[in-house]
């Protein structure tokens, strides 16, 4: 099994010294949402980004995404 966890830091809230807390707020999401892909049905296959999938910053804005690859 694999986690894959990518997000962008070029917007607004990660400006400035807020960095760190904008980070670890992205990576706490990351962790609720490995739970939410792994109670998935085996085999569930979609192509789009479903809100388990998506990573959102302080401000609501989706910045990456997170995949659990079995």
């Amino acid at each position: 099994m694999r986690v894959i966890i990518e997000f962008e830091c070029d917007n607004a809230a990660f400006e400035g010294r807020v960095l760190q807390g904008e980070v670890l707020q992205i990576l706490y999401q990351a962790h609720v949402k490995i739970g939410e892909q792994l109670a998935r049905q085996e085999g569930c296959v979609c192509a789009a980004l479903e809100s388990a999938d998506q990573l959102r910053d302080s401000n609501g804005n989706t910045v990456g995404k997170i995949e659990v690859v079995r």
